[in-house]
């Protein structure tokens, strides 16, 4: 009879996560151009080319979603902005937390 496994024993086939988390401080996000989106450069220095990263403000920014972003080089993210809003939006210099997703 087979031995049934329940959801806390599984292990990924790719080995287990190496995801790493951090803050970017005193980021000062670009202005945002209204119904756009604004690719954002961030310098998080561990991102390899592959890697994805998550950024969240330490504040909110008013209509402004930010997308996850992508690294094309080492140490350097490419993080969409994107304002829905009629209006330019220039976000504060302010603290992100992020998390990088291993690739």
């Amino acid at each position: 009879m087979a031995t049934r496994r329940t959801a806390s024993d599984r292990s990924s086939p790719s080995g287990p996560a190496a995801n790493r988390k951090g803050i970017v401080e005193a980021f000062d996000a670009a202005s945002c151009t209204s119904q756009a989106v604004t690719i954002q450069s961030v310098t998080i220095p561990e991102l390899k080319i592959g890697d994805i990263v998550l950024l969240t403000p330490k504040a909110a920014i008013a209509g402004v979603a930010i997308a996850p972003g992508y690294c094309l080089a080492n140490g350097t993210a490419s993080v969409p902005f994107a304002n829905p809003t009629g209006a330019a939006v220039d976000p504060a210099s302010q603290n992100y937390d992020y998390v990088i997703i291993k690739k």
